[in-house]
Formats: C-alpha cells, sequence, structure tokens
C-alpha cells in the first residue's frame, strides 16, 4: 500500500472560487505527484501555447465563465508545481527567487 502524506502548499494567487480553487489543486497534484517525469519548471513557449489555445477555444469571451476558471485553474496549479519540489513540496532549489 503507498504511503500517502498530506502536504501543505500555499497558493500563488488569491483563489476566488471554489470551481478555480479545486482545479489549482487538480493541477498542482498532478504536475507534482503524477508527472514525475516531467517535473521542473515549464518553458516559457508552453505556458504561451496553453493559454493562446484557452483564447482559440473562446474561454476568454465572457460566455464561458465556469470552463474559464476550470482551464486557468488547473494551468496556473500546474505551472505553480513546476517550481517545487515534490519531495519537499518547496521551491525547487535550482529556481530563482525573486
Amino acid at each position: 500500500m503507498a504511503h500517502l502524506r498530506k502536504v501543505q502548499v500555499t497558493p500563488l494567487i488569491d483563489i476566488d472560487t471554489a470551481t478555480f480553487a479545486a482545479h489549482y489543486h487538480q493541477g498542482l497534484r498532478w504536475f507534482l505527484f503524477e508527472q514525475p517525469d516531467q517535473a521542473g519548471p515549464l518553458c516559457d513557449e508552453d505556458v504561451a501555447e496553453t493559454f493562446k489555445s484557452f483564447t482559440h477555444a473562446g474561454l476568454f469571451g465572457g460566455k464561458q465563465e465556469q470552463s474559464l476558471r476550470q482551464a486557468v485553474g488547473s494551468c496556473l496549479g500546474t505551472i505553480h508545481a513546476g517550481v517545487l519540489s515534490p519531495s519537499t513540496s518547496q521551491l525547487r532549489p535550482e529556481v530563482p527567487r525573486w
């Protein structure tokens, strides 16, 4: 049986809705614990392409607020997870502090 531990990660942004929060935490958990081979910060081009795809899907048109919160929440959770260490949930040593 796998050992599970509870990890507290402070969000980088103010989470304003339950929908956004749920998807932010899903993106965070997915990238940290289910994608260990992709660990590390996402490249800028991937992030830009993701938001371009949201635009092409019409998510920023004002009519799909729920879908937008789900998509952006997941994406931002994944971006946040990319700078964290899966073993400590702290900032990776190789990631510069600003």
